[in-house]
């Protein structure tokens, strides 16, 4: 019996997102075949961690996919997804953006940007 649920649970542990935080210029690979590396932040419009906003503002990251041995730049924004050999790449997460400025703060250092991608992969291949 212990092993027909072990069988039973091994697609659901395959197709788990796999995934990690990393840092601007840092490639994170998933597998032989995809990586990605994220390069430079095209927009953060997210609202300081310590403010309330009416408008939640978006963030946008460029990064270099490497697909099967073909590298492609693409923006991605956070929550967006793209096809990549075997399955899906997410930008899942950020770190949250800087605090809001306050007067006599000019000393606190800006904590670097770490994204969090995910890889999702095909199921049915």
């Amino acid at each position: 019996m212990k092993r027909t649920l072990a069988l039973f649970a091994l697609p659901l542990i395959a197709a788990a997102p796999l995934g990690g935080e990393v840092a601007l210029g840092e490639a994170q690979a998933f597998g032989t075949d995809v990586s990605v590396t994220p390069n430079a932040v095209i927009e953060d419009s997210r609202c300081p961690p310590d403010v309330m906003c009416i408008q939640a503002g978006r963030l946008v990251v460029a990064a270099t996919f490497r697909n099967g041995g073909t590298a492609q730049a693409a923006d991605l924004e956070l929550g967006g997804t793209m096809r990549v050999k075997g399955g899906m790449l997410t930008l899942a997460s950020a770190t949250p953006p800087a605090p809001a400025n306050t007067e006599g703060d000019d000393e606190a250092e800006p904590t670097p940007l770490r994204v969090t991608y995910t890889f999702a992969p095909d199921t049915m291949e």
